[in-house]
């Protein structure tokens, strides 16, 4: 089964670039993008730290503009629902 596609290492750059944009780190962008979208309504992380858990709530008092995730949707794919998907 393969873990990682192509898109996926795009995804992380174009968050990479988000984040030194706007002074977040990389999961703060990635978690912000998720919060956005219309049928998350509780998204899933991984914390192995406190700080982990208060950086993700951080995400809920960030606004940043749809049009700033542009570059993230373009090289996204979706893996769909059910068997080797989300």
């Amino acid at each position: 089964r393969e873990y990682y596609r192509e898109g996926d290492f795009k995804v992380l750059e174009a968050i990479s670039k988000i984040a030194i944009e706007h002074d977040l780190t990389p999961a703060q962008v990635a978690l912000v993008w998720v919060l956005k979208q219309p049928l998350v309504t509780a998204p899933i992380f991984g914390a192995t730290i406190p700080e982990h858990v208060s950086e993700a709530l951080s995400c809920l008092d960030i606004d940043l503009d749809e049009s700033v995730f542009d570059p993230v949707i373009s090289c996204y794919q979706s893996r769909g629902l059910g068997r080797g998907g989300h």
